[in-house]
């Protein structure tokens, strides 16, 4: 991993959550016409929520990509709302953020690990260990596939 990327937890609520939530919305919810629901980030409480700041300047961190962890139950928990700035992809950034959510997953006991991933975004989770499960269906109005690892 880059020394310029510090990958964190991110307490609900505060200015580091808005900006995370300002960073999904500009990636995965604007370009659909699609917004947050209130309902949609209070449940967040209960998630786990990590971003991937670039530290070059580390008295002005970058938020560059986050993700949410999101319990199914006790064995199984989902992968929500990865998103990396174009910018930063294709340069080991999702992979870096991928590898410490699993292990963060792997450490709260969960035992897979799920996600919805975005058709343009099958190749990145296979290249990475990840499973299709089922067939491809609409969500958010746009083709996707779950897919599955385990953590073991």
């Amino acid at each position: 991993m880059d020394p310029s990327l510090q990958i964190r937890m991110i307490p609900h609520g505060g200015n580091d959550y808005q900006e995370m939530v300002a960073l999904r919305y500009a990636i995965l919810r604007a370009p659909l016409g699609l917004k947050f629901t209130d309902g949609e980030l209070s449940n967040e409480k209960e998630d786990l929520l990590v971003g991937g700041y670039w530290m070059e300047d580390p008295s002005r961190p970058l938020l560059i990509g986050c993700f949410v962890l999101s319990p199914v139950d006790r064995e199984l928990v989902r992968l929500r709302q990865m998103a990396v700035l174009e910018s930063f992809r294709g340069k080991g950034v999702g992979r870096a953020l991928l590898r410490f959510g699993e292990d963060l997953a792997r450490n709260q006991g969960f035992h897979t690990l799920m996600l919805h991933a975005r058709q343009s975004a099958r190749r990145f989770y296979l290249a990475t260990g990840y499973q299709p499960d089922g067939q491809a269906f609409l969500e958010v109005g746009i083709p996707h596939i779950e897919m599955r690892k385990p953590l073991a």
